[in-house]
C-alpha cells in the first residue's frame, strides 16, 4: 500500500488540476486534453516501467558497445595485416632493387669477360688463318712462278717459231726470256 509521503505529490496535483480548472485558467479543449493526457502517459511509463526500459536500453548499449569493440578489433587486426603486408612490399622492393644492381654487375662483367673473349677467340682464329693463308701462299707462289715460266717459255718458242727470222736476233731473244725466268 501506498504511504502518505507517495500520495502527497498526486493529491497536490489533482488539487492543482481542480483549482485551475474550476477558476476558468485550464479551458478544455482538445490541445489541452491531447498534453495533459501526453503528459500522464510520460509519466506513468517513466514511474512503471521506467527501470525495464533502461535495463533493455542498456542492454542493448552494451550490445552495440561490444558490436563496437569487436568491430574496431577486426579492423585492427586488418590494419596490422596491412602495415605487415606493406613491410614485405618495402623489402620486396628493397630486394629487387638489389637484385637489379647484382644483375647490372654481373652483366657488365660478362660483358667485359666476354668483350676480352671475344677478342682473343678471333685474334686466335685471324692468326690462325694468317697462318694457314702465308703456309699455302708460299705453295701457291712457286706453283703461279711455275706456271708463268712455263707459259712464258711457250710463248717465247711460239714466237720463234713463227717468226720469219731465225738466226742470231732469235738467239738474243731466246737468251733474253731465258734470264727472266731466271730472276723471277
Amino acid at each position: 500500500m501506498m504511504s502518505n509521503e507517495k500520495l502527497r505529490p498526486y493529491i497536490f496535483a489533482f488539487l492543482a488540476f481542480c483549482v485551475l480548472s474550476s477558476k476558468h485558467i485550464i479551458i478544455y479543449n482538445e490541445e489541452i486534453l491531447v498534453t495533459i493526457t501526453f503528459f500522464a502517459f510520460v509519466y506513468f511509463v517513466y514511474r512503471y516501467f521506467g527501470q525495464t526500459i533502461q535495463e533493455s536500453l542498456d542492454e542493448r548499449s552494451q550490445g552495440i558497445r561490444q558490436e563496437l569493440e569487436s568491430f574496431f578489433v577486426l579492423k585492427k587486426t586488418a590494419l596490422e595485416e596491412v602495415v605487415q603486408e606493406h613491410k614485405r612490399v618495402a623489402a620486396l622492393t628493397q630486394a629487387l632493387q638489389n637484385l637489379v644492381k647484382f644483375t647490372a654487375s654481373q652483366v657488365q662483367k660478362t660483358c667485359v669477360t666476354g668483350n676480352a673473349t671475344l677478342k682473343s677467340v678471333v685474334s686466335q682464329d685471324m692468326l690462325r688463318k694468317l697462318t694457314t693463308l702465308a703456309q699455302s701462299s708460299g705453295s701457291l707462289q712457286t706453283q703461279w712462278q711455275t706456271r708463268m715460266a712455263q707459259s712464258q717459255f711457250a710463248r717465247v718458242l711460239l714466237k720463234v717459231q713463227k717468226s720469219p727470222q731465225s738466226g742470231p736476233s732469235n738467239r738474243v731473244m731466246i737468251r733474253q726470256a731465258l734470264s727472266r725466268l731466271k730472276t723471277s
